[in-house]
């Protein structure tokens, strides 16, 4: 459980850093609608186990339906990387420009986001 919540954490942080950079509107809009859809999936998601696995009559449903989610989310990120790395960039640029007391502000937005969501899970 440890190893597993280990690589979750992980990935719940860099998943969250890549949806704050790309999105397109201020942060903490884009912050709470990434909360909300992934609240409400992990709501729903025993209920939609349990109705796949009911109307398939196969307990193996849900876990294909998963890695069909998750093959579509690797195909997601692969074409959308190359726009997370000039998102990146552009965000880096526009710190430097601000000055030094901005990027620290935004370090400290980061950092207070990373706590936030490192207590949520």
């Amino acid at each position: 459980m440890i190893v597993a919540g280990v690589f979750i954490g992980v990935n719940n942080t860099v998943t969250t850093q890549a949806v704050m950079t790309v999105s397109p509107v201020e942060r903490p809009v884009a912050s709470a609608s990434y909360g909300f859809v992934r609240f409400i999936g992990g709501g729903l998601a025993p209920f939609v186990a349990g109705r796949l696995a009911e109307h398939f009559d196969s307990q193996h449903a849900p876990f294909y339906l998963g890695a069909a989610a998750v093959l579509l989310g690797a195909v997601i990120l692969t074409a959308a990387h190359r726009q997370l790395g000039e998102a990146e960039r552009a965000q880096a640029a526009e710190l430097a420009a601000a000055g030094p007391v901005t990027a620290r502000r935004e370090r400290l937005e980061e950092s207070a986001l990373a706590e936030d969501l490192g207590s949520a899970t």
